[in-house]
């Protein structure tokens, strides 16, 4: 598991600088090894990110077949922050294809889910460190720019 997340982690890097044919290749390396284990988690992950660097490579379609494949096994797994995290980047693939209520749609969802998680941590202190993150943040953000 922790090879996937190294993989991940490191495509995102990649993604930062714009290098997306090296991003690409850690995270089509993590898929595989995830596919081989059976971890749906990082298959999701992968997923996502390959979904990502497709986003911003402008190949929407190929985003969209990533995006999606990701959802469905975060609804699958049930886990809040794969659903939050693949939703708030499908939003931007609305976004991109100019969508805007499809778009405004999965970011509420993304919000959504955020709060839900939100209510689960115990610790009021911590709630709210986490509902006022960068992440939570970036989904308000793009639900008042639509």
């Amino acid at each position: 598991r922790w090879e996937v997340r190294l993989l991940c982690t490191l495509g995102e890097i990649c993604l930062h600088k714009n290098e997306t044919d090296e991003a690409l290749n850690y995270a089509k390396k993590a898929f595989e090894i995830a596919e081989k284990t059976m971890n749906k988690r990082g298959m999701i992950r992968a997923n996502r990110l390959i979904g990502k660097i497709y986003l911003n490579r402008r190949e929407l379609s190929n985003a969209e077949q990533k995006l999606n494949s990701a959802l469905e096994l975060a609804i699958e797994v049930g886990n809040p922050p794969h659903l939050w995290k693949t939703d708030f980047v499908l939003g931007q693939l609305k976004e991109a294809q100019g969508h805007h209520q499809a778009a405004r749609k999965k970011y509420e969802d993304a919000l959504n889910v955020t709060k839900r998680l939100s209510w689960t941590l115990q610790d009021k202190k911590l709630r709210n460190i986490f509902l006022n993150s960068d992440n939570v943040g970036r989904i308000k953000d793009s639900l008042s720019r639509l």
